[in-house]
């Protein structure tokens, strides 16, 4: 339903009571807030406020506070580009622009940078430990004592993207196998059990993705209990290794620094009970035995 636009625009004060907001004072404060920034044309001030009105008139809910309408006013400025044009409404305003920034800044060691990238981006420690190198010189070099969470992250994506700039980080580069196919068992070839999955070139990883539900109805008669899991395993494992093999040399091959970076087997088809008390544990203590690098194993049902 749309609002009553002749009716008076009202808002909450600071003590929560409900006043009238004059729209054209508050345009003129918009306006006012471009010119400081040192903009001559203020035709921004003027959409800003009608959004802002519009938001009062017909957005259909409680009244809003002061200090909300001005935090929706610099969200607008910022997003639009104009950030200098927001700090000086916030100053118009007598409002802190950097409150909240300051409350969130903090001191980093490679310790406390360690810990926080390692939650934030899904690099390996082979990759993690020399980009927080990186990004300690950095903050160090730049005399920033100081810095927030968000900055952290942001800078450290800067410096790792940095790293790979050279490559379309918008493409999925699939991990072929191609010259491995031939040697393999034209059986399992031929059924394709074991695929090894597309890796992002900002984020590469060794993914295998095994159809063990398949496995387990055509190598074993659809026998899921543990002769069955183990007959599947036994004839799907020759495979699933030249596949991981095979993916990982390509992945090394353009990574070199990822060479100890863990692979994941992922197991479909099959419940996670079964997969968890049987096909896993089988699964990895024999893959421990026959490759010499990290394998993750997991299900998806």
């Amino acid at each position: 339903m749309m609002g009553d636009a002749t009716s008076i625009l009202r808002i909450l004060d600071d003590d929560d009571q409900p006043v009238e907001l004059d729209i054209l004072a508050f345009e003129e404060e918009l306006a006012d807030s471009f010119r400081r920034a040192g903009f001559a044309d203020t035709w921004m001030a003027e959409d800003i406020s009608l959004t802002v009105e519009e938001k009062l008139r017909i957005g259909g809910c409680d009244l809003m506070h002061r200090q909300d309408i001005d935090a929706l006013v610099q969200s607008l400025l910022n997003a639009a580009g104009f950030q200098d044009v927001a700090r000086e409404y916030a100053s118009l305003r007598g409002n802190d622009f950097f409150k909240e920034e300051r409350s969130n800044l903090k001191h980093w060691t490679d310790a406390s940078l360690h810990g926080l990238l390692v939650r934030a981006l899904p690099l390996e420690r082979e990759q993690l430990d020399p980009l927080v190198a990186k990004c300690s010189d950095v903050l160090r070099s730049c005399g920033l004592d100081l810095a927030t969470d968000k900055f952290v992250i942001g800078l450290a994506l800067h410096l790792y993207l940095n790293d790979v700039k050279d490559l379309d980080l918008h493409a999925q580069e699939a991990v072929l196998a191609s010259g491995a196919v031939k040697r393999r068992e034209a059986s399992n070839a031929e059924l394709g059990y074991c695929r090894a999955m597309p890796y992002s070139s900002v984020f590469p990883k060794v993914r295998v993705r095994v159809d063990f539900g398949r496995a387990l109805k055509e190598l074993a008669d659809g026998w899921i209990a543990q002769i069955g899991i183990s007959l599947a395993l036994e004839k799907l494992l020759p495979d699933l290794i030249e596949t991981l093999e095979c993916a990982r040399r390509n992945l090394i091959s353009k990574y070199p620094r990822l060479a100890e970076t863990p692979a994941t087997v992922l197991l479909t088809g099959i419940s996670k009970a079964d997969a968890e008390n049987m096909a896993i544990p089988m699964l990895e203590e024999t893959l421990s035995q026959k490759i010499d690098f990290p394998c993750l194993c997991i299900v998806r049902e």
